[in-house]
């Protein structure tokens, strides 16, 4: 028996399947990808409803939480059990630029499901007893995750990032729960959901008449005037290097910290060599920081960096979660590796296990159409090219060690960091 070990493939590139847009008469966009391979298809309508664009404290999560509570027509239980009835589902998702509404079901029933759906958003009526009952569950969920050190020092880490009165940093109290209103909520949907630009993205087994339904979808004319507005403005916010303990006394022996800095635009053509270089800093499982931090010192069972990004603009970060005593040390030892990086060159093996490590991943993100349609909805969002995930992937497999070392001395500086300790 042979105990040699396989060597690793990888890809050499990516092709993903075409994308194809369309636009209504008044120029409302819709994209999609089609895979006739399964009687399936995802339709994903796009808000600008996220935070950045609130007037009043979580008129964002109220309002998309509760688009099927309630319409003209149509309670709770009857929207439900009717989409349920066809075997579909609905889901909301919430960023900070956009709400998501996306149904998923077999491609038979999709026309009848949208026609359902539109007469439910133009009569959304949001319900004074469903507000009520949706108000004590989020505050329910408010208070338990202020009892806990992770979701507390995400919180201030994202004040001290943004600003205490921006809509990313300010942290909610109950009275902001209290405080939203049917009035409002009614205010907040005619002006974000109605009247303002739309965008739909599907993908899966669409035929000429689910194109064509979708096509006649804009629920006003403002619908289809697609703006590139940005109400973030990334050039505010700067590195500013802070450091805050929160004592909590819900823990007394846990902590969690959350640092980390603004980083480039996703357009930059540095992000690819800096995505890369967080990877192996902390962003898997062989990562610098999992093995000196918690295999070689035993501090934390998982620690890890990720960059955050938000339309055009991006930050770093770096949590974990540990025992009280261990806190000083970790911090210490996250300097040391950003400074290991940005003065010695990475060495060849690690850098291709990084590698092997991303391209995996860049291959399952696009293994399916519905995957697929998601990576091009965020790049069409995004304001990015449509080809920018394959052309991102042909350049993380090229990216040589000094290129990672000169973006490390560029970026990577631990003075700058901001550092948040809860617990």
């Amino acid at each position: 028996m042979s105990t040699t070990i396989p060597s690793l493939l990888t890809a050499d590139s990516i092709s993903l399947r075409p994308l194809q847009t369309q636009h209504s008469k008044n120029g409302m966009p819709l994209h999609y990808v089609e895979d006739h391979s399964i009687p399936i298809c995802s339709i994903c309508f796009a808000f600008r409803a996220g935070v950045l664009y609130e007037d009043q404290k979580l008129s964002s999560v109220f309002s998309s939480s509760m688009l099927d509570e309630g319409s003209r027509d149509l309670n709770y239980d009857t929207i439900a059990d009717y989409i349920e009835s066809f075997g579909a589902s609905l889901e909301k998702e919430n960023s900070e630029r956009f709400v998501y509404l996306k149904l998923f079901c077999l491609s038979k029933h999709a026309n009848e499901l949208l026609r359902f759906l539109k007469k439910m958003l133009l009569n959304a009526t949001f319900p004074e007893d469903r507000l009520s009952l949706k108000r004590q569950q989020f505050l329910q969920s408010y208070r338990l995750s202020n009892s806990k050190v992770s979701s507390v020092a995400w919180k201030n880490f994202k004040k001290e990032l943004f600003g205490a009165h921006s809509s990313l940093g300010y942290i909610e109290i109950e009275k902001d729960y209290l405080d939203i209103s049917h009035e409002h909520l009614i205010s907040f949907f005619e002006e974000r959901y109605l009247n303002a630009p739309l965008q739909i993205f599907a993908a899966g087994d669409l035929n000429k008449e689910i194109i064509a339904a979708l096509l006649d979808y804009e629920l006003s004319d403002a619908s289809a005037k697609v703006q590139n507005d940005s109400p973030l403005d990334e050039n505010a916010v700067e590195p500013t290097p802070v450091f805050k303990q929160i004592a909590m006394e819900s823990s007394k022996v846990q902590s969690s910290i959350v640092c980390g800095l603004p980083w480039m635009s996703r357009a930059s053509q540095e992000y690819t060599s800096a995505f890369l270089l967080i990877t192996i800093l902390g962003g898997y499982f062989g990562s610098r920081l999992m093995k000196v931090v918690r295999e070689e010192k035993g501090y934390t069972y998982g620690i890890q960096a990720f960059v955050r990004t938000i339309g055009s603009f991006s930050y770093m970060a770096i949590q974990a979660e540990l025992d009280q005593k261990n806190v000083e040390a970790t911090l210490q030892e996250i300097s040391v590796q950003m400074e290991q990086l940005r003065s010695e060159r990475i060495d060849v093996e690690e850098l291709r296990r990084a590698k092997n490590y991303l391209s995996g991943i860049y291959l399952t993100q696009s293994d399916t159409v519905f995957k697929t349609m998601r990576l091009y909805r965020g790049q069409i969002l995004d304001q990015l090219d449509t080809k920018y995930f394959e052309n991102q992937y042909d350049r993380m497999m090229n990216c040589s060690a000094e290129e990672l070392n000169e973006v490390a001395k560029k970026y990577l500086s631990p003075d700058l960091l901001t550092k948040i300790v809860a617990g």
